[in-house]
């Protein structure tokens, strides 16, 4: 008995949707820069919290998103992707490990940028931040 009080000793997991669909509305370079410090705060947050449950959850697929579709959001460009790009490339460095049998773990398994006004030097950032 708790005195109706709460539950104690209990930890509550946030909802965390496998596929964020951002598609066709409207979003710009502004919305991905903050996209891009979420999946930066979770990382490091997880990398500074040496908690093994807390890095554990992170890594469980169940307990991130893996799919960011954004396609269809003109307004995105090369600002927006090169955002996106670095927030990838630091979160990958910064959770840069591998499984017990030797499986490098992603940050996402799925990003849709199509018909994004994406050019050279967005998809240069993309792809310095996906050889990482």
């Amino acid at each position: 008995e708790n005195g109706g009080h709460g539950d104690h000793g209990t930890t509550t997991t946030a909802f965390v949707p496998k596929i964020l669909s951002l598609e066709n509305c409207g979003i710009g370079p502004a919305i991905c820069r903050q996209i891009g410090r979420g999946i930066l705060n979770a990382y490091e947050s997880n990398h500074n919290n040496i908690d093994g449950e807390v890095a554990t959850k992170w890594r469980c697929r169940e307990h991130r998103p893996s799919i960011l579709r954004m396609g269809g959001n003109d307004a995105i460009g090369d600002a927006g992707t090169v955002a996106l790009a670095a927030a990838l490339r630091l979160a990958m460095t910064t959770d840069n490990h591998d499984d017990a049998i030797g499986n490098h773990d992603t940050v996402l398994d799925e990003l849709d940028l199509s018909s994004c006004n994406m050019g050279d030097a967005g998809a240069e950032a993309l792809a310095l931040a996906l050889s990482s």
